[in-house]
């Protein structure tokens, strides 16, 4: 009998070489979905304001002493709406020593961790995959 696996699937306004939408899964997928809910402005989504944490608009000038209330909102947002596909979610923000303007974005998922890295300077969000 064949293993029934969930996999979580997302998809990008891209298109891939047969002019299909662009299709992430697995941790890729979440990945997507936590890039989203980083760049979701708060009050965006008429349905459900409290959506997003509004990442440019909101932490553009972090410091070192806002990482704390950075990282209780970003899991409770991630907890909050990615929740229901893990079941542990924690966020743990810290800028690279000596740099003030790259703010290394660890979310722990389970057993597995997902890196982003928010510049600052240039305002990028980016996913730090391993491969």
């Amino acid at each position: 009998m064949a293993e029934n696996k969930s996999t979580v699937k997302e998809y990008t306004l891209s298109v891939d070489e047969f002019n299909r939408p662009k299709e992430f899964t697995d941790l890729d997928a979440l990945a997507v979905l936590i890039i989203r809910l980083f760049l979701l402005k708060p009050g965006t989504l008429t349905n459900n304001p409290e959506c997003g944490i509004g990442l440019y608009e909101n932490y553009s000038h972090i410091t070192e002493d806002d990482l704390g209330e950075f990282n209780e909102v970003a899991s409770d947002q991630l907890t909050r709406y990615i929740g229901n596909r893990v079941q542990y979610i924690e966020c743990n923000a810290a800028f690279i020593p000596g740099d003030r303007h790259t703010l290394i974005i660890n979310v722990n998922l389970q057993k597995q961790k997902l890196s982003f890295a928010f510049d600052k300077a240039n305002l990028t969000l980016s996913y730090i995959k391993d491969n």
